[in-house]
This record gives structure tokens, sequence and C-alpha cells, in this order.
């Protein structure tokens, strides 16, 4: 049987991605990053679904700024790739970063179309 259990499952799960495993984390490496992803994503989901809340109760107002609302826009944005970055970050320490095929062949072609 050729490839790993987790190979099989994350082709069965995301049959076009691929996940990058480049060293071999200890466990308590993985631990660590996991329970460091759980607290980002907590934290940071939290503080996003309480701004987009907020948007929607101040649109029931109508002595409204749209510039409220395009900064509060503008925060769930950068709190949003805050997050993805950070994520992506503690992946990558150990060797689990997510791998999307299908975007890495576009950015590849745009590339050499450039």
């Amino acid at each position: 049987m050729k490839g790993s259990l987790s190979q099989k499952i994350t082709e069965v799960i995301m049959p076009n991605h691929s996940i990058a495993t480049p060293v071999a984390p200890t466990i308590p490496q993985l631990r660590d990053a996991i329970v460091l992803m759980d607290s980002l994503s907590q934290t940071g989901f939290s503080e996003i679904a309480s701004i987009a809340r907020m948007a929607l109760a101040y649109l029931e107002h109508s002595n409204r700024s749209i510039d409220d609302i395009a900064n509060a826009l503008s925060a769930i944005q950068s709190r949003a790739d805050d997050i993805m970055s950070s994520i992506n970050c503690q992946a990558e320490e150990v060797g689990c970063c997510y791998v999307d095929e299908s975007h890495r062949r576009r950015w590849n072609a745009e590339r050499k179309g450039a």
C-alpha cells in the first residue's frame, strides 16, 4: 500500500490540495502548536463576530455614518488576515502547513505570463 494514512485521508478529504510536512515535529511541539492555534482562532474569531454584530446593530439606527461601517469592515478584514497568518505560521513551524495546489498552479501560471 503506497502513501501514509494521513496522506490517504488528505486525498479523500481534500483531493485537490496537499499538506506540506518537511520536518517530523515531536508530539509536544504539535500539542503546543495546536493549543496556540486554538487560542488564536477562539480569540480572533470571537472578536470578528463581535465587530460584525456591532456593525449589524449599528445599521438599525437612522443616524449612522458610512465611515463607521467601512471601519468595522476593515477591522474584520484586518483581524481575519492576522489570524490566518498567525495560524499558518504556527503550522509551518511544525511542518504542517496547508498548501492549495490549485492556487499554487494559478499563481505559477500568472507569474510565467508576466
